[in-house]
């Protein structure tokens, strides 16, 4: 797994070069009004799933939003 912090352009401009690339995974910790999330859908992420308490900030515990952009149907076997 690679992290690293992109705009979501530049993260599409590199999946779409990286021809064997599959998807793109995001997690969203501590949204809790739900417009990023709202954004990320737009962008077409697709939400898979929560990972409960995933991060603690000053022992308060948030859950994580699980999301993915898929490129399987487009890229090449």
């Amino acid at each position: 797994m690679i992290e690293a912090v992109l705009s979501t352009d530049d993260a599409k401009r590199v999946a779409e070069s990286l021809r064997r690339l599959r998807q793109i995974g995001l997690s969203d910790a501590a949204n809790t009004d739900g417009v990023a999330l709202r954004l990320y859908e737009r962008l077409g992420f697709k939400p898979y799933g929560i990972e409960s308490k995933a991060l603690r900030i000053d022992g308060t515990f948030f859950d994580e939003a699980l999301l993915a952009l898929d490129f399987s149907e487009a890229a090449p076997d």
